[in-house]
């Protein structure tokens, strides 16, 4: 199978980051956390998988002036009775904490969503990724941009892998024993690298 040509998505200078963001579900500001989202950003014709970060606004005015911050990447798969469960786990440095501890957010891939394992997909083929810090009111507090060494993709390989051999059969029900079975922890304390 041909591999995807990855997407050129680096923005040119800092300067040129989009001013603004377009208007965010009222659903997706109720809840705290990283969200991967489909957007087109000025000057683009074809959208790019942008991660939107939803924080309280003390966590947002911890990142204010910021010009870079670390970001952090672990990924695995773990058999439920329901099916292979795809699992993404961020990390940032916690600017309110002097970087000295993270603020971690947990992302389950609902693989049987074809849009939203697109979204995961493509933002693996992205040379780079933007992390848009928002608060509850969707306000963009603060943008970042990391050059995409991840390896996402190889994530996804590993995973469609191990999908073939044990199927999600219920994304809610896998997701509901996820966490009542699992902790993030334990999971990345098994995982190698």
């Amino acid at each position: 199978m041909k591999e995807a040509e990855p997407i050129d998505n680096e923005w040119p200078r800092r300067s040129q980051m989009v001013p603004g963001l377009p208007a965010l579900p009222r659903e997706l500001l109720e809840h705290r956390g990283l969200v991967p989202c489909p957007l087109i950003l000025e000057g683009r014709t074809e959208p790019e998988t942008a991660l939107i970060l939803i924080q309280d606004p003390d966590v947002c005015d911890a990142f204010q002036g910021q010009e870079s911050t670390g970001f952090f990447l672990r990924t695995g798969a773990t058999r439920t009775s329901w099916g292979t469960i795809f699992f993404l786990h961020f990390q940032i440095p916690d600017p309110a904490a002097g970087g000295r501890e993270r603020l971690t957010f947990e992302y389950l891939v609902n693989t049987l969503d074809s849009e939203q394992f697109g979204l995961i997909r493509r933002l693996s083929r992205q040379t780079h990724w933007h992390l848009f810090l928002v608060d509850p009111t969707g306000t963009k507090r603060n943008s970042f941009q990391f050059k995409n060494e991840f390896l996402l993709g190889e994530a996804i390989a590993r995973t469609e892998e191990l999908l073939r051999r044990e199927p999600l059969r219920d994304f809610l029900k896998a997701k509901e024993e996820f966490f009542r079975e699992y902790s993030m922890e334990d999971l990345l304390s098994s995982e190698p690298g």
